[in-house]
């Protein structure tokens, strides 16, 4: 075993031998870099040739320091490219490498990762290929036109120069590199060389600074002894210490070029001179000795100065020039004059012949003869002077008025706009977005002075449009377009411009504003000057916004955090450390110490079942960025568990990681609380309103009961419940109807109803007896409650019962079961009460509707009796005449009965018509109804009243059809009548008891409703005083209260109508209904209407 591990180790380091002798023998340069920090660890011995310096200088180098290390061939490019090979695969690429010479040369470069000995290697091949980039570059300038060279400053020799050159400047390559740049200056044009002297002497010194000059225009004499124009376009190579070492540069010849523009400037001077005297500008051209020779109009519409009294002058002679300006203008001049310039631009003030000072911008040109000589110098003057205002207003709020902030910048903002539009007063106001159109000044300005700041309105005045984003302008007489505008009045103001401020979004923040007592010219220059200023200012007031509402919003923050009745964290996520308020450890009754700053310390507390929650809303905020609010429960210093409600906000870096997420804690155990019994009464509410919705469509008592007591279970969530009538034989509560899930409870159960016996000292038992509802909310600890094994074992931890009582009689008992202890308290007992006595009111209407039905059966049997009675009367038969007085041609003897007249008195030309009897009000009905029977040829029957001999009216029913005669038409009316008039009586009288009973019942049903809507009405007031202290809050909640129980009582006296039951009458004082009433008007008028009553302690006492 010992020889085979030697052996092994013996050919690994032959092995090693081995591939060190092919690594050096590689004709690339090859590096192995580490993968992570990049650094190079080993290389070949071509690596160490090509760059010039030993392997072991070279581990120590970066890849910088062997890269030209000019973009893109620097370092941080160089690790792109080892990521890329690492993540992506083999990188193949061209690369510009430096050696320790300094020689800056083409590389190509291949990267590979590879696994060496276990550990990840980067194996980098790099292979010289200057040579082939170098002929590449040769081929591309050999096809050039235009010739490129290289000029060695060291040698002031040609290292390279295209063979281009010939065709351009007619000399071979091998002359022009013979010759260096002593023979390329000998050959420039003398002129040319006297400009470019200084510089052509400063490069032969090898001085290459600052000034270098990247083009050169000259005259280059040809081989064939001609002057050809060249174009040298140069930039200078330069060593690593930023020595120049090498000027690269192309010729171009633009002779044809140069000609064409000389001809064209020849061609185009008189015209350029003609509209050059016809513009804005003025054109001054002067002799070679200073004098004026050309005055255009617009010069002298500019300085005053007439053609006569310019012509001749020498400018520097008369008081043209402003005398401090003199010897730069002189000097701007003499260089035109020397030739060493052939235009040039010069600032200037000059004084008009009134005296002014105004500036202007000369721009200077030598014009040239024939022969190229100096024949005179042509200037063209505009006058700046409002530009150069703006130019000094910008520098003057660049240095003194940025440095002011606030008010005090906008009032120095105003003192500059006054004083650079020469106007008397200027404002910058901020719009009060509370208040529409008014303002409010933030920097106010009058006579040079600053005025004190005002609030206005806007209305009526020229600013009005302003703030809608348009630019008011009045030049004149501003008063008389707006007289209404008060501070136009009082500031004397003749003119007016006035330019909205835009904040970043487009919004008007506000407006910059001047006024003159004077009027406002050259609108256009006026309006770029109020712009600059407009811009400056709109920019510091939306700063000045955003400070002030930072301000307000840190403010609010600190009075928030001090006075909420939350608790503040802010969590560092990266560390793990919370800062939690001293509110947050007071609402859990922890110090410090007991609740460290810690994320732990809260995640440590939550209560187990809560806690995954707040972990899952956490990392959705935190991922998704979905709103953070949860309510969770949490583990206070008493033990308990109280619930809390957190909200919170994080923030994320660029790379979308979050790194800090502040919110608030609030306790809201109370409200959780309420909750809960919110939604239990909500049940509650629910079950009665369905229930009572069966009291109104079911009929059948069975079937309603059996719907109450399921409709108890499905929607109030009881346990069970049952109801039991009263059975006298045996002196018990016998089960008419149950529901839930526990029926088995009632098997076998007897509940008597007597106090002596242990199973009547129960709920049920204690609620029949007492006609009041009685409850236990603890089953387990009461000792009267005799089935109370057999409850608890059936999950029932509560009961109530509530006795049914219609007629005020107890009648039998409605029991509740609930799974929870204390489930019956004040509301919930009144909402079952309430129940209770609907179902109550729905037993006695049953009963009342058996009588109505046995009432209705009877008048049924009286309307028989009394149709076979008139059947066995000989009745009134009867033949009359259509015609308007129903003349009776014949009648039988009941008339008599029916009239009180003899038939002989109505029949044939009797002294009394039929038709007179019918009682006035049934007249035209009766004549109607019958014609319309007798002319559709039907039987009519009608019931009408008549007055009768005596003087009564009687009710009388008659039937009868229209008798056609031979000729076919209808003449006749043939029919029998009766007196019904004890039968419309009858029918009245049930129907007016139908009314009463349907009054009754829709009374109990509008009651119940409004009973559903005050119940949440009194229980939100309860809840309202918990959290509502303050003496004016409990003002109104006791008169919301009041009314509210005051429409309960309402209510309940509506009940006590519809149920029949007479109220209890009691005395009242009118002292206390007089307060009451006063009381009411206090609040419901408003403040200024006062009420007093007074009344005297002996009134009704």
């Amino acid at each position: 075993m010992m020889t085979a591990t030697a052996t092994n180790d013996l050919d690994l380091g032959v092995q090693g031998e081995w591939f060190r002798n092919v690594f050096e023998c590689l004709n690339d340069a090859v590096f192995i870099h580490d993968v992570v920090t990049g650094a190079i660890l080993e290389v070949n011995q071509r690596a160490c040739e090509m760059y010039g310096y030993g392997a072991d200088e070279i581990r120590k180098l970066s890849v910088a320091e062997l890269s030209a290390n000019t973009p893109p061939y620097t370092q941080e490019e160089s690790l792109q490219w080892m990521r890329k090979a690492i993540e992506e695969g083999p990188q193949l690429f061209e690369w510009q490498a430096r050696s320790h010479s300094s020689r800056v040369f083409w590389v190509e470069v291949s990267m590979r990762k590879v696994d060496i000995l276990g550990k990840g290697r980067l194996i980098v091949t790099v292979r010289d290929i200057s040579k082939r980039s170098e002929e590449r570059f040769r081929t591309v300038l050999g096809n050039s036109k235009d010739p490129v060279y290289c000029l060695s400053l060291p040698t002031l020799t040609y290292d390279y120069i295209s063979p281009a050159v010939e065709q351009v400047l007619g000399f071979s390559i091998e002359e022009c590199v013979a010759g260096g740049l002593r023979f390329m200056i000998s050959r420039m044009h003398p002129e040319d060389y006297q400009l470019k002297r200084d510089r052509l002497e400063k490069l032969m010194e090898r001085e290459v600074n600052g000034d270098f000059q990247p083009v050169l225009e000259y005259r280059f004499k040809h081989k064939n002894e001609a002057y050809r124009w060249i174009s040298d376009n140069r930039s200078v190579v330069r060593d690593n210490e930023g020595k120049p070492v090498a000027i690269i540069g192309n010729l171009r010849d633009f002779t044809t070029r140069r000609e064409q523009e000389e001809a064209l400037q020849q061609q185009a001077h008189a015209t350029l001179l003609y509209h050059l005297e016809n513009t804005s500008l003025a054109l001054v051209e002067c002799d070679t000795n200073g004098r004026i020779c050309r005055w255009s109009p617009q010069a002298e519409k500019i300085f005053g100065w007439s053609e006569a009294a310019a012509m001749g002058r020498d400018q520097s002679e008369w008081e043209f020039i402003h005398p401090d300006d003199v010897p730069r203008v002189k000097m701007t001049l003499g260089r035109l004059l020397d030739r060493s310039e052939s235009r040039n631009t010069c600032i200037n003030r000059n004084i008009t012949s009134d005296g002014r000072v105004i500036v202007c911008e000369w721009h200077n040109s030598a014009l040239l003869n024939e022969e190229g000589e100096l024949q005179s110098i042509l200037s063209l003057a505009s006058d700046i002077t409002v530009e150069k205002k703006v130019e000094e207003a910008l520098r003057a709020m660049a240095e003194g008025v940025d440095a002011r902030s606030g008010e005090t910048f906008f009032q120095s903002l105003c003192l500059q706009v006054a004083r650079t539009l020469e106007a008397k007063y200027a404002t910058v106001a901020m719009l009060l977005p509370e208040r529409d159109r008014m303002v409010r000044t933030l920097g106010f300005c009058g006579e040079g002075k600053v005025l004190p700041n005002k609030t206005c309105s806007l209305i009526g005045s020229p600013c009005y449009n302003v703030t809608s984003g348009e630019v008011c302008y009045y030049d004149r007489d501003v008063r008389q377009h707006f007289p209404d505008d008060q501070i136009l009045q009082e500031l004397g103001a003749n003119s007016y411009m006035g330019m909205p401020l835009h904040a970043t979004d487009g919004r008007v923040i506000g407006m910059i504003a001047v006024f003159s007592d004077h009027a406002l010219d050259h609108r256009e220059r006026l309006q770029a000057m109020f712009q600059l200023f407009a811009v400056r200012a709109a920019a510091e007031m939306e700063r000045h916004q955003a400070e002030l509402a930072l301000r307000q919003s840190e403010e609010r923050y600190a009075l928030a955090a001090t006075g909420s009745t939350g608790g503040v964290w802010d969590w560092d996520i990266r560390t793990g450390g919370v800062y939690y308020s001293a509110r947050f450890r007071e609402l859990l009754g922890y110090n410090h110490e007991e609740f460290p700053s810690l994320f732990f310390a809260w995640e440590q507390r939550m209560h187990p079942t809560d806690l995954p929650l707040v972990r899952a809303a956490l990392e959705s905020h935190l991922e998704r960025h979905d709103e953070f609010c949860i309510e969770y429960r949490i583990q206070v210093k008493s033990g308990g568990y109280r619930w809390f409600e957190a909200r919170g906000q994080a923030l994320w870096d660029k790379y979308g990681e979050p790194y800090r997420m502040a919110g608030s804690a609030l306790d809201i155990h109370e409200r959780k609380l309420d909750e809960q019994r919110l939604l239990r009464l909500n049940r509650l509410h629910a079950m009665s309103s369905s229930i009572n919705e069966a009291i109104v469509r079911i009929r059948d008592p069975q079937q309603l009961y059996e719907a109450a007591v399921s409709i108890a279970v499905e929607k109030g969530s009881m346990k069970m419940a049952w109801i039991g009538f009263y059975d006298e034989a045996t002196q018990t509560l016998q089960p008419v109807a149950c529901a839930g899930g526990a029926q088995s409870y009632l098997d076998g159960l007897t509940l008597v109803t007597n106090a002596d016996h242990p199973s009547g000292r129960g709920p049920g038992g204690r609620a029949f007896r007492n006609g009041t509802h009685e409850i236990s909310n603890d089953i387990e600890n009461d000792e009267t409650f005799y089935f109370r094994e057999r409850a608890l074992e059936r999950g029932f931890r509560s009961c109530a019962a509530f006795p049914l009582k219609p007629g005020g009689t107890p009648v039998g008992v409605l029991l509740i079961y609930a799974d929870e202890r204390d489930c019956f308290q004040e509301e919930e007992i009144r909402v079952l009460n309430a129940l209770a006595n609907d179902l109550s009111f729905a037993m006695e209407t049953v009963a009342r509707e058996k009588e109505r039905q046995q009432a209705i059966d009877a008048l049924r049997e009286n309307e028989r009796m009394i149709s076979t009675l008139m059947g066995n009367l000989p009745g009134a038969a009867y033949r009359s005449l259509i015609d308007e007085k129903w003349t009776l041609e014949f009648i039988s003897e009941g008339c008599l009965e029916l009239t009180g007249y003899e038939a002989e008195v109505l029949a044939g030309n009797g002294e009394i018509f039929f038709g007179d009897l019918i009682h006035p009000e049934d007249r035209d009905h009766v004549r109607d109804s019958v014609a319309e029977a007798v002319a559709a040829g039907k039987r009519f029957e009608i019931s009408y009243r008549i007055r009768t001999a005596e003087g009564a009216v009687r009710w009388i029913w008659e039937r009868g059809q229209g008798i056609p005669s031979e000729d076919g038409s209808m003449r006749h009316i043939e029919g029998f009548m009766t007196d019904v008039t004890e039968k419309r009586r009858m029918e009245s009288q049930s129907l007016r008891n139908q009314r009463l009973e349907s009054i009754g019942t829709l009374a109990g049903g509008v009651a119940h409703d409004l009973n559903n809507v005050l119940t949440p009405i009194l229980m939100s007031l309860t809840i309202l005083r918990m959290k509502l202290q303050q003496p004016r809050d409990v003002e109104l909640l006791n008169a919301m209260e009041n009314s509210a129980n005051r429409g309960a009582e309402m209510v309940k006296q509506i009940l006590s109508f519809a149920r029949g039951v007479e109220g209890r009458s009691m005395r009242l004082r009118p002292q206390d209904v007089l307060q009451e009433i006063e009381q009411l008007i206090h609040e419901t008028f408003p403040k200024f209407i006062k009420c007093r009553i007074t009344c005297t302690e002996e009134t009704w006492n």
